[in-house]
């Protein structure tokens, strides 16, 4: 039998998602520009995407997912933004974690980002020099095909972001390298040694914005719900007309997942018929 965890509404503008607003036009109730707290630090994608939603907003960096999370529903930040979800990797785990298991934490919208890796290094370090590669789990996995061609023999080391994986691998000098940005590269003063080495050029991610409070309800809303189940009834997805599950794993029991059920735009009511 299921169990209701979170129903969440993801209001998003008819214009391109990247222009959308803010909960009061990129400003605070003060006029000041808004705070936005971002997986960090300077050089992620999730900074490059928090530039995008808003140009004049102040940024703040945090060391993970959680973090940023935690900013939002103490008010440190006036928004929080994180990935959750790719086109070549899927779901980010550590996000979906965040929605199902915080009560305090609603989505104010989304938006969509082209993902252009690049593999940087430290000033005079070559192609056959590389033995160790730094990044975060998700950016390795979507190079996977150019790692495997080009360093088979390579050590893979994860990091909590692309950006931090530079820092890593700077820290590490030469034999080292690192899948970031190419802001990241510019940032940190690392050289490029490939561009474009994702497995597909339309590599894209979604990211989510995140407020103690809710978007309010339009045509375009979109619902994402969640159940605590040992197993879910292929029925029930088939009424919802789903267009994606996911299973992350469940704080209950090793027997037992949150599923999580998106929803068809236009496709009905609140999300929550599916338990």
């Amino acid at each position: 039998m299921a169990r209701k965890v979170v129903s969440i509404s993801i209001s998003s503008p008819k214009s391109d998602p990247r222009k959308s607003t803010s909960p009061s036009g990129r400003q605070d109730q003060l006029g000041n520009p808004l705070r936005i707290g971002y997986l960090g630090p300077a050089g992620s994608f999730t900074e490059e995407a928090a530039r995008s939603y808003s140009a004049n907003a102040e940024l703040v960096s945090y060391p993970t997912i959680q973090t940023v999370a935690t900013s939002v529903r103490a008010d440190k930040v006036d928004l929080g933004i994180a990935p959750v979800e790719n086109s070549l990797q899927g779901p980010v785990t550590d996000t979906l974690d965040v929605l199902i298991h915080s009560d305090s934490v609603s989505v104010f919208g989304e938006l969509v980002l082209p993902i252009n890796h690049t593999l940087l290094a430290a000033e005079k370090t070559t192609l056959p020099d590389i033995v160790e590669i730094y990044s975060h789990p998700q950016a390795l996995a979507q190079c996977q095909q150019y790692l495997e061609t080009n360093f088979p023999d390579a050590i893979l080391r994860g990091a909590l972001s692309t950006a931090s994986a530079v820092e890593d691998m700077l820290q590490r000098g030469k034999g080292a390298a690192a899948i970031a940005s190419k802001r990241a590269s510019e940032i940190y003063g690392a050289t490029i040694l490939a561009n474009t080495i994702q497995d597909a050029s339309s590599n894209a991610t979604r990211f989510l914005i995140f407020s103690k409070n809710d978007h309010p309800r339009t045509v375009r809303t979109k619902h994402l719900s969640a159940f605590h189940s040992e197993t879910i009834d292929p029925d029930c997805c088939m009424k919802l007309s789903l267009i994606h599950i996911s299973a992350p794993t469940s704080r209950y029991a090793l027997s037992s997942a949150v599923f999580c059920l998106k929803k068809k735009r236009g496709g009905g009511g609140g999300g929550g018929g599916g338990g």
